[in-house]
């Protein structure tokens, strides 16, 4: 061999090989992100009963509710809510109710095939406008905290979309008066049926 080509021998042994890329597994104990698809839900409710002060009749109430899940931490699911509604109650007055409210939750699923049960536990604050309707209309506005419990049962329609149907519980603490100040309506917990769509991609 000459020594022309016992450089270029020694040259080419001496270059640095490509590694492969690696497929071993993480490491125990290093924690890996999921990003789960987006949901997006949109429902109708309907009051079917209120918590009221004896003196107070649910008279009908209908709402209108998104949720949208943005996050999870193992089996649970975190988002965030914004609703508005409205009721119509007999009280000394007939007193109509307007709700906006806004909600984070955490919640929890559980898939049966096609199906799917959903359980949801929330808690924010409602802006209410309360106003009498029989006499010269007297209203007054405020915020409350409020607190939320679902559940929904849901079956797929298509892939990524879902019908569902259960019962929601809002739970409030609120005192609000409308003709007289010394004679105060309380609402307490209101029990609806809600009918919604949900959106997964």
């Amino acid at each position: 061999m000459s020594l022309r080509n016992a450089l270029v021998v020694l040259a080419t042994l001496s270059l640095p090989s490509h590694a492969e890329p690696s497929h071993e597994a993480p490491a125990a104990g290093v924690e890996t992100v999921s990003h789960p698809a987006k949901r997006i839900t949109v429902g109708v409710s309907t009051s079917l009963m209120s918590t009221f002060d004896a003196h107070s009749i649910l008279k009908s109430g209908i709402g209108l509710r998104a949720d949208v899940d943005f996050s999870q931490r193992g089996p649970f699911l975190f988002g965030a809510s914004l609703g508005a509604g409205t009721e119509s109650l007999s009280s000394f007055d007939q007193v109509r109710t307007r709700d906006v409210l806004c909600l984070g939750y955490v919640a929890a699923t559980k898939r049966l095939g096609r199906n799917e049960l959903r359980a949801t536990l929330g808690a924010g604050f409602v802006v209410t406008n309360a106003t009498a309707m029989d006499t010269t209309p007297d209203s007054n506005t405020f915020v409350t905290g409020i607190a939320d419990l679902s559940l929904t049962w849901a079956i797929d329609l298509t892939p990524g979309l879902a019908l569902g149907v259960g019962p929601d519980l809002n739970f409030y603490a609120q005192e609000f008066h409308t003709v007289d100040p010394m004679f105060g309506t309380w609402r307490m917990v209101d029990v609806g049926m809600r009918t919604s769509l949900s959106w997964t991609r």
